[in-house]
């Protein structure tokens, strides 16, 4: 274990502390680690072949000289896709802040371009070479620090596909839709989208569609003298019954009694 002064970053705090062990070996042959949580980060940069790896609603391909982030207990499985002999360098690290927290790296893998993997070799320098703590510290503080802007654009990529997301279910709340449809829509497994849709709304998505609906029946029923099934029909419930059900238990009473509220506006 190993525990050097703090180098601070772009994107680090000033007070962490962290130690690195460093071990490397060649891969060859079929190699799959299967489903495993780290109790570390894990740093690795597969050489002369290709990693895939996959988590929990998703996967992340590791091409040569990329570098991979795995976050601090989030489950994994790396399997080598390419043939024959590979050199995999890694490097476990304990990053943790001064409230005791670990690095908000994010729950899913983080994959850095080669540029990124150039670092590495200063990250896996010998602890007897001169200077080596140092470098060491100061190659994996500057790929943290690049994670953790990888991450705010991942972030950011996730509002803005949030928001095209609840446009297209606005869009749509006649037709009659699930979150496999929505997730396919933006391109992601249902359990990735749901993960991301929740972490981003604080709602399970098709919940969030439901408000949607609901919210559109009461413009029916504040500014139409649409009758409840067709405004049930127009907002995508299954049966008028079903949308009475429904309403009541958002607003405490049914349509026509909301409706009823309105009458000052002459509907």
């Amino acid at each position: 274990m190993y525990f050097y002064p703090v180098i601070k970053t772009k994107s680090l705090p000033a007070s962490i502390q962290f130690h690195t062990i460093n071990p490397c070996q060649n891969r060859d042959g079929e190699w799959d680690t299967t489903w495993r949580q780290l109790p570390n980060i894990l740093i690795e940069r597969p050489q002369g072949g290709q990693w895939t790896c996959l988590y929990q609603g998703g996967q992340r391909l590791v091409e040569d000289g990329e570098v991979l982030i795995v976050p601090v207990g989030c489950r994994h499985r790396l399997v080598k896709l390419s043939r024959g002999n590979m050199l995999s360098d890694w490097v476990y690290c304990s990053c943790l802040l001064s409230d005791g927290r670990d690095l908000p790296l994010g729950p899913t893998p983080i994959v850095l371009d080669r540029s990124s993997g150039l670092i590495m070799e200063d990250a896996l320098v010998q602890e007897d070479s001169p200077g080596a703590g140092l470098r060491a510290q100061a190659a994996i503080m500057r790929l943290l620090s690049y994670g953790l802007e990888q991450v705010g654009v991942e972030e950011q990529q996730a509002d803005d596909r949030i928001a095209k997301v609840i446009l297209f279910m606005r869009e749509r709340l006649d037709q009659d839709l699930d979150r496999d449809q929505i997730a396919a829509h933006c391109h992601l497994s249902p359990t990735r989208f749901h993960d991301v849709f929740v972490a981003a709304t604080g709602v399970a998505p098709m919940r969030y569609l439901t408000r949607l609906r609901l919210q559109r029946s009461q413009h029916f029923l504040q500014s139409t003298r649409m009758g409840i099934g067709q405004i049930a029909e127009a907002c995508g419930f299954q049966s008028q019954a079903y949308f009475n059900r429904v309403f009541k238990r958002a607003f405490g009473q049914n349509p026509s009694a909301y409706r009823m509220s309105f009458n000052e506006t002459g509907l």
